[in-house]
């Protein structure tokens, strides 16, 4: 059986990625993915030495942009997002976005005897609603020396939590 295909050209964002400001520095190697509002992945590139990056292969459709860290870039920058509207066989130009340096909570877990506890899993929400945690950088669980690290972070308050059930054998 013969099956034919006619493909049409998808449609293209353009941006660049700042720190700071639009004015600020080009930041490289940072993630810039595009999902739909129902959580698919469409795409993932690195920003290039210029900060600027480029999706392609988009059908026509809104898109959610996230800039995180990876790709490359180890650095602590909290996540930036837009919404862009795209359409087929089209360049969408101009979506820039800006990062902000992140802020970091870490520590130690340990139990009453001060021996570290591992494997515990690592919970964080937000306490309000102007500081959102969803794109920041949570390790699953704490790591065998019990120690964690959680980047990204945009300036707020947070409850951090730990549980059982991430691989650690104890009873906490």
């Amino acid at each position: 059986r013969v099956i034919n295909l006619t493909m049409s050209p998808g449609g293209q964002i353009t941006g660049t990625v700042t720190l700071g400001s639009a004015g600020g520095a080009p930041v490289s190697g940072l993630c810039v993915q595009a999902n739909s509002y129902d959580g698919l992945e469409f795409g993932e590139v690195p920003t290039a030495a210029d900060g600027g990056y480029r999706l392609n292969g988009l059908g026509t459709g809104t898109y959610q942009i996230v800039v995180t860290s990876g790709c490359g870039n180890s650095g602590d920058y909290t996540a930036a997002t837009l919404k862009v509207k795209v359409t087929a066989g089209k360049v969408t130009s101009g979506q820039d976005a800006v990062v902000q340096p992140g802020a970091e909570i870490s520590g130690v877990v340990t139990d009453g005897h001060g021996a570290p506890v591992y494997g515990l899993c690592i919970y964080l929400e937000s306490n309000q609603q102007s500081a959102s945690a969803e794109w920041a950088n949570i390790p699953e669980s704490t790591d065998t020396d019990g120690s964690y690290a959680i980047t990204g972070l945009p300036a707020g308050s947070y409850d951090l939590g730990f549980a059982s059930g991430c691989g650690d054998d104890g009873n906490y």
